[in-house]
């Protein structure tokens, strides 16, 4: 059988989009040290030296407390996305932090003032400006505001949900225009309060409220920009302004309306009004009365957006590659805004904005390979299920599955001691496969079962190259449970294997390996036979853990019976029955499936028969159940567990 030719088609998109990746992150490597830590100094300087009244230039108070939280930030984000640590020290950033504190106390003082275009920076502009930044950079820091600098913080987020909660509520307005609210400002205010809310639970109740005025304002103005355009009302149109409200709603959380209204405003943000990486003019979004302004380059507006996660942006995947390659064709010491021209120097406020939206991308590409090779794949979105949770662990995987698999993966900071590989082997009947579903339903991750016939779709001489299809698939899948079931012959015992599957299981084993050390995906082999299993794909660097799945103890079938009896509605006569029968003690050797079918069983006869004696039923029943179980071949797994099961 030839292979699909749409699904070559898309493996090799995927591999081109890989290769991209790998592009964005070279570059963001490359232009990290250029993060230098002069731009710090020169912030921290400017803001010592700055009174309430600012001068010109970069200088301006705004830009320079704004610049040296996007430098703090992209410190953070842009050396962990890279693996890289930036020349910056500890000491250094908490200097700046502190710097960048000492400005939102001098900013908060004319949070009263009347808004003004001419008046002295810093005033209600700015001020979100710098409660966002200083918040969000001691949170990304792990740093608790204390004092004067969090004193200010918070008068700022009262002024911002006075201003955005009430009848008279009024949001911040463009620098233009005193009678139009700023999506661009808007954003910054709400950043402000999320980042308070994350840090002061107490206040989240009187937040709330603001965030709620401020993202349904944001879907208006959404709105209402995109029927200027269509109108061909171009004065009434703007490019920041529109991209910044498509960011506030996605942030606050992706509805269908949303995601509806986000398509159709990027769609004429990015076919009108964007070219070779760069938007075109728009209202600068700073200015002050010695005629600085600052226009917003397209790498900042994009990073947030980007930072959205919103699977909405998925078709746009072609234009943020093109950010890309404007960055990369305009790297000298560091970044120019496009809006500089070509002898403007690299600034410390483009640079961050450029590292931050690589690493943005990075992770955006990460997020979309693994999306398109789950819609390869078949990969269902996870539904939790109430029934799979209520499953007990089987006693002798307990601790091992909640302590190397579920606690590390739930919680990010212990996910390098997490284990992400399983042979799981035991009798049939012993819920291999539901325990699978168990781990994928307590991870919160969706399950793709890869049985014998999802390798056998080429036929029997097309399964190497069919394994090599999958696995190159599943190397993109993230945050998933792969269940390989029955699949022994893929990597079987070679000194007794025929010689298809010797070298079936030669070429499998660095793609188990491979697949292990991406760390992205939990991957459990399944099997009745784990003594065919060759030795060298079984150990340690390819799987963590190797358990046999025995049949539930005497307390863990009562719980199961339990369970049961109230998931098929048993009546209590029935319940009785199973009591004077003592069927907890007759299925020793039963596993999970085992009485989960014979309860069923007897439901489905007694709903048909409507028998008298219910006792026989139930009886003859389990005589025809015990008949599937070997109590020798449950011992033979015992045994065996004992010798080589790991942890």
């Amino acid at each position: 059988m030839e292979p699909d030719k749409d699904a070559v088609q898309s493996r090799d998109e995927l591999e081109v989009l890989y290769q991209k990746q790998n592009e964005v992150g070279a570059l963001m490597k490359h232009g990290l040290p250029f993060l230098k830590k002069e731009f710090f100094d020169r912030q921290v300087g400017w803001i010592k030296r700055a009174k309430s009244s600012t001068s010109t230039g970069e200088s301006n108070g705004t830009c320079t407390a704004f610049t040296l939280y996007y430098l703090l930030r992209a410190r953070l984000i842009a050396s962990d996305a890279a693996g890289k640590k930036c020349a910056l020290t500890q000491a250094d950033t908490l200097r700046a932090l502190e710097g960048l504190q000492k400005q939102v106390i001098r900013s908060h003082l004319s949070v009263k003032h009347s808004f003004t275009t001419t008046g002295p920076l810093p005033n209600e502009y700015n001020s979100p400006l710098y409660a966002a930044g200083l918040l969000r950079t001691a949170e990304f820091l792990k740093f608790r505001l204390s004092g004067k600098g969090r004193t200010a913080c918070k008068k700022i987020i009262r002024f911002i949900t006075r201003q955005t909660v009430g009848k008279k509520r009024r949001y911040l307005t463009r620098l233009n225009d005193p009678d139009t609210p700023s999506a661009y400002f808007s954003y910054w205010a709400s950043a402000a309060l999320k980042a308070w809310a994350a840090t002061n639970p107490a206040d989240q109740d009187s937040v709330t409220p603001a965030l709620t005025s401020i993202c349904d304002w944001a879907e208006s103005e959404a709105a209402r920009a995109i029927a200027f355009h269509e109108a061909k009302v171009f004065s009434e149109f703007d490019i920041i302004e529109l991209l910044y409200a498509i960011v506030i709603f996605l942030e606050f959380g992706p509805t269908s309306e949303r995601c509806r209204l986000a398509d159709k405003g990027l769609s004429i943000l990015f076919e009108h009004h964007f070219s070779n990486g760069c938007f075109g003019p728009s209202t600068p979004v700073l200015a002050d009365q010695r005629n600085f302004s600052l226009l917003c380059p397209a790498a900042e507006g994009l990073a947030l957006l980007l930072e959205t996660s919103s699977p909405t942006l998925f078709p746009f995947s072609e234009r943020f590659l093109e950010v890309f390659a404007w960055l990369r064709d305009h790297l000298g010491r560091g970044w120019v805004s496009e809006w500089a021209g070509r002898n403007g120097e690299p600034t410390g406020f483009m640079t961050a904005s450029a590292l931050t939206f690589l690493s943005k991308l990075h992770r955006f590409l990460d997020n979309l390979l693994a999306h398109r090779a789950a819609s390869i794949l078949k990969v269902s979105r996870f539904i939790a299920d109430e029934k799979i949770a209520k499953i007990p662990y089987p006693s002798n995987l307990e601790d091992t599955l909640k302590n190397h698999v579920i606690g590390p993966l739930k919680e990010p900071r212990s996910s390098a001691l997490a284990s992400y590989s399983m042979i799981l082997y035991g009798p049939p009947g012993s819920a291999k496969t539901t325990l699978a579903k168990k781990i994928a339903n307590d991870l919160h991750w969706p399950l793709l079962v890869l049985n014998q016939s999802e390798f056998l779709r080429s036929g029997l001489h097309g399964i190497n190259a069919e394994a090599e299809r999958i696995f190159r698939l599943a190397f993109f899948l993230k945050d998933t449970v792969i269940l390989f079931d029955e699949v022994e012959e893929l990597v079987q015992e070679r000194e007794k294997a025929e010689q298809i599957s010797r070298l079936l299981t030669t070429a499998m084993l660095p793609r188990i390996h491979d697949l292990r050390d991406r760390r992205r995906v939990v991957f459990i082999f399944a099997t009745n036979h784990v003594e065919g299993i060759d030795r060298a794909a079984a150990r340690l660097g390819r799987f963590d853990i190797l358990k046999c799945v025995l049949p539930p103890s005497k307390k863990e079938r009562r719980a199961i019976f339990k369970q049961q009896l109230s998931d098929f509605h048993v009546p209590p006569r029935m319940v009785q029955t199973f009591k004077e029968l003592k069927l907890v003690e007759a299925t020793e050797n039963f596993g999970y499936m085992d009485i989960v079918a014979l309860v069923k069983n007897v439901m489905v006869d007694y709903s048909v028969q409507k028998p008298r004696n219910v006792k026989a039923l139930v009886k003859q029943r389990l005589r025809i159940a015990e008949r599937a179980v070997s109590k020798d071949l449950v011992d033979t797994f015992r045994r065996k567990s004992e010798e080589v099961d790991r942890p």
